[in-house]
């Protein structure tokens, strides 16, 4: 098991009992912790991966019947968990954001945060 730093375990937390209002996930050493996305995701939260963070979101079944995207790799295993993929570098779904690779974060976070604002 990988080793996460406090201020991933407190994030987490957060989002299990629901003060923040995100989860954000860049690659996939947070297995364990597919629970806390899908409770995040339940409350309302915008939920996003990135890269290889595709399997978190896909351990907590919350793709299916999604638009979204993954690095190349692994578009298989989305594909099979459900989601509806697509080739462009980040998608926004509903309150689902994916993107290819970290070269697209500018794309992934404004994303984020234009659905989190419009929410408000």
């Amino acid at each position: 098991r990988l080793r996460r730093s406090p201020e991933i375990c407190q994030f987490l937390r957060d989002c299990w009992f629901g003060t923040k209002s995100g989860v954000s996930v860049d690659n996939s050493s947070y297995v364990n912790d597919h629970k806390a996305t899908t409770k995040a995701m339940d409350k309302g939260a915008v939920v996003g991966f990135i890269c290889h963070g595709a399997w978190l979101p896909i351990s907590a079944k919350i793709v299916k019947g999604v638009e979204g995207t993954c690095f190349f790799s692994i578009k298989d295993d989305l594909i099979n968990a459900g989601m509806i993929y697509s080739t462009e570098k980040c998608v926004a779904d509903g309150r689902m954001v994916t993107a290819q690779t970290p070269e697209d974060l500018p794309s992934f976070m404004a994303s984020i945060i234009a659905i989190d604002t419009a929410r408000i």
